[in-house]
């Protein structure tokens, strides 16, 4: 708390990492649903938390490339820019991609 308060107050920006994801996976059996679900419900928090400490901090959301996702049991880390970088659709930009991937998006079948 003492480290977020002092970064809110000096005016850092902040990045979120939302580590042992593969937890979510492995020992909760968690479907990606849920999984997404879990996740937003932590970024939330955390926003929440930052807003109370200062209105106008930067809120961390994934599309803004402040939240990285990672396992250091598994060994990686990605944003979502960075995941599209390398496992991305032809014909789209990481970055146009990378906020696709987070949100109130579906794809038509």
């Amino acid at each position: 708390e003492m480290g977020i308060c002092e970064a809110v107050r000096e005016g850092v920006d902040i990045i979120l990492c939302l580590n042992k994801l593969d937890r979510l996976i492995t020992e909760l059996h968690l479907p990606p649903t849920d999984t997404y679900f879990k996740l937003l419900h932590t970024i939330d928090t955390f926003n929440t938390y930052l807003r109370s400490k200062n209105p106008s901090a930067k809120l961390c959301t994934p599309e803004r490339g402040n939240v990285v996702f990672g396992s250091g049991e598994g060994g990686f880390f990605f944003t979502l820019e960075s995941f599209c970088k390398k496992w991305g659709v032809e014909g789209w930009e990481p970055k146009e991609l990378g906020k696709r991937m987070w949100g109130d998006v579906y794809a038509k079948e």
